[in-house]
């Protein structure tokens, strides 16, 4: 009797371990290994100031897929040094994510300005192209709540 329960126990188990390995290898594929970095140039910013880094998908419209992509999205300084550690989001199609940094949480006002270089890296889904991605940094003022620059980066050259 110790020994049927003991086998259905080890054989459940082994079945619950190989349908999670399936889940977790199709979850995987939904995304391939090939990345593209924007080229995103340098932003001053100063501790009155924050920067926010923006990524939208137009997966569904037009010739874009409608499967979700997944985006790392991270701030360095001049030097390289990180100053936020990428922060992975995925993003389904029409919608769109932010990271943003607070110029007083780096800066101080003796220092002034600091540049920062924004990176953004989009993962590509099944079949999707990275030109279905729209990346912009914008600088906000954070007295007024108002962004005093917009700009978006230059697609990465296999996209162009």
């Amino acid at each position: 009797m110790k020994t049927k329960i003991i086998v259905s126990i080890a054989a459940a188990t082994a079945v619950m371990t190989i349908i999670a390995g399936l889940i977790v290898t199709n979850r995987a594929s939904a995304f391939t290994l090939t990345e593209s970095n924007w080229n995103l140039g340098v932003v001053g910013v100063t501790p009155a100031e924050t920067i926010r880094l923006n990524v939208a998908s137009l997966g569904g419209s037009g010739s874009c897929p409608s499967d979700p992509s997944r985006v790392e999205l991270s701030f360095v300084g001049a030097n390289g040094g990180i100053l936020l550690p990428a922060v992975q989001k995925t993003i389904g199609p029409g919608h769109s994510a932010f990271v943003e940094l607070n110029g007083a949480e780096i800066t101080s006002s003796e220092l002034g300005r600091i540049e920062i270089r924004p990176i953004a890296t989009i993962m590509r889904g099944r079949g999707g192209v990275d030109s279905c991605s729209v990346v912009t940094v914008e600088v906000i003022d954070n007295f007024t709540h108002k962004t005093t620059l917009v700009y978006d980066g230059f697609r990465p050259r296999s996209e162009r």
